[in-house]
């Protein structure tokens, strides 16, 4: 890569929930075929972001009482 660079965005919504939105550019370096930066950007990213959201709601859900 020859660039990775994000931000959160965080919006607070009603009852004490917050929206995290995540924006994410990415420079691949070299001759990458179009189907692995379309599997990266299609695939790879949205399901590691579910899978973070996942984690977060459960260790969230365990320590608020």
């Amino acid at each position: 890569m020859s660039s990775n660079e994000g931000a959160w965005k965080l919006e607070s919504l009603d009852e004490g929930a917050t929206r995290a939105v995540y924006d994410i550019q990415v420079g691949l370096l070299g001759l990458i075929p179009v189907s692995v930066s379309n599997r990266v950007s299609e695939v790879t990213l949205p399901q590691m972001l579910r899978r973070f959201k996942a984690r977060t709601e459960a260790f969230v859900n365990d320590n608020v009482k």
